[in-house]
């Protein structure tokens, strides 16, 4: 049975020394709350319509995170966040999902 401090342990240490729970969860916005223009920059991007939507719903950060069901069969999930993030939540939520795409781009495909 985990205990209190079990759950303190499980942390990151942000660069300005604030200690953050990894199982601590954020409310993530759903597709609807992101702006209309993100909402069609992102359809643009994956050249097809968006149908319906499943977001995680909470997680270790406060920005998007949803599956996206498309017109054209697909599904695929994204991830969004913006340097208006930055400034709502204080630390550069922007740059962390930048840093996930690179590393998420080093791994092998197969």
């Amino acid at each position: 049975m985990p205990t209190q401090d079990d759950w303190i342990a499980d942390r990151v240490v942000t660069r300005d020394g604030r200690v953050v729970p990894v199982r601590a969860t954020a409310r993530r916005p759903d597709w609807a709350d992101l702006p209309a223009s993100a909402r069609v920059a992102i359809a643009f991007r994956l050249g097809s319509e968006v149908i319906s939507t499943s977001s995680t719903g909470i997680g270790f950060t406060p920005g998007f995170a949803s599956r996206l069901d498309l017109a054209d069969g697909r599904h695929v999930f994204v991830k969004a966040a913006s340097e208006a993030d930055d400034a709502r939540y204080g630390w550069a939520l922007s740059g962390a999902c930048r840093e996930e795409i690179r590393k998420l781009r080093a791994l092998p495909t197969d």
